[in-house]
């Protein structure tokens, strides 16, 4: 609209220095009434616009010519018309500050973060599924101090957990808590502490049973200067811990030089770190599972949970004593 209008007022100025009509008004009217004012109508324009113009003859007026002037928008190449609105776009953008991104609430990047972590372990899954799969199977393990076929897994006794029938029986003797797992069967399989695995003359694997003691400090009750003394399986004793049950024997010590014998009382299982759950202690447990230093593993439960009772307690214990094969 502006290259119209300073086009029509250039050639308005030159019709009037060529003393043509006067300049037109670009706004076309349709019904003319007598003009207003002491100098109405065409003729008081006139002369106001020749006052204007007069002594300009002699002086050169700087006028777009017609091949300098723009081209209207209609006559324009819309590709370059494209490019320029691009340019004046990115001149803008980059004058302009830009604006900081809007801080989060802390609600909002808790579940951003919830977010991420779920989708992180949803593309981990197969990958972790294929390891636990992987893991169960038994394959063909050597023992590791025999390099024999092994049939016994301890995990307990990691890394040296394969075991051969007689290595087992030779580091499982003096070990009864550890939980082991069979592999005769081809796969895993939870034994309790007093089965042992041998192989017959036939290659055919056999289970047998064997008496488990409990592990205690040893002590000394005879008065001999140098004593010797051999451990053998007293009166069966149940041994309860975190784990689950054990049903085990208590050591009966033999002293080879006087031939006295001895089995441990109170005090000694108490220096072990056991306590007695009845009064000739054919049932104990765990000091640290019932109420003792350092750790006392129920009342911390009850304290995370109030509603937790012994008896939900004792049946999470038999839960494991059954998924151990004890």
């Amino acid at each position: 609209m502006l290259d119209l209008n300073t086009q029509e007022a250039a050639e308005n100025f030159n019709r009037a220095r060529s003393g043509g009509d006067s300049p037109r008004s670009s706004t076309n009217r349709s019904g003319r009434g007598k003009a207003r004012g002491r100098r109405g109508g065409r003729k008081g324009r006139a002369d106001r616009w020749s006052g204007l113009t007069t002594g300009m003859d002699t002086e050169v007026l700087a006028l777009p010519s017609e091949d300098s002037l723009p081209l209207p928008r209609a006559q324009q190449n819309p590709q370059e018309m494209f490019e320029q609105n691009m340019e004046r776009l990115s001149a803008l953008l980059d004058s302009s500050p830009c604006p900081a991104e809007p801080e989060r609430s802390a609600a909002s990047s808790w579940s951003v973060r919830q977010q991420k972590a779920s989708d992180r372990w949803e593309e981990a899954r197969p990958y972790h599924l294929r390891c636990l799969l992987e893991s169960e199977a038994v394959g063909k393990p050597l023992c590791c101090f025999c390099h024999k076929p092994a049939v016994i897994r301890c995990r307990d006794c990691l890394p040296e957990q394969w075991f051969c029938g007689a290595c087992d029986m030779h580091n499982h003797s003096k070990r009864p808590l550890h939980n082991r797992d069979s592999v005769v069967d081809g796969f895993f399989k939870a034994i309790p502490p007093s089965t042992c695995i041998s192989r017959g003359e036939t290659g055919i694997y056999a289970t047998h049973e064997q008496d488990r003691i409990l592990p205690t400090m040893p002590a000394q009750h005879c008065t001999c200067q140098d004593p010797s003394f051999t451990v053998e399986a007293g009166k069966p004793v149940i041994l309860i811990t975190i784990n689950g049950r054990y049903d085990l024997r208590l050591p009966r010590y033999v002293c080879q030089t006087c031939l006295q014998q001895w089995a441990p009382d109170v005090r000694d299982l108490v220096r072990s770190g056991y306590w007695p759950a009845s009064a000739n202690a054919s049932t104990i447990y765990t000091v640290d599972l019932l109420g003792g230093p350092p750790v006392d593993t129920f009342q911390e439960l009850k304290l995370i949970s109030p509603g937790f009772s012994r008896q939900a307690f004792a049946k999470l214990l038999e839960h494991r004593t059954l998924c151990a094969g004890r």
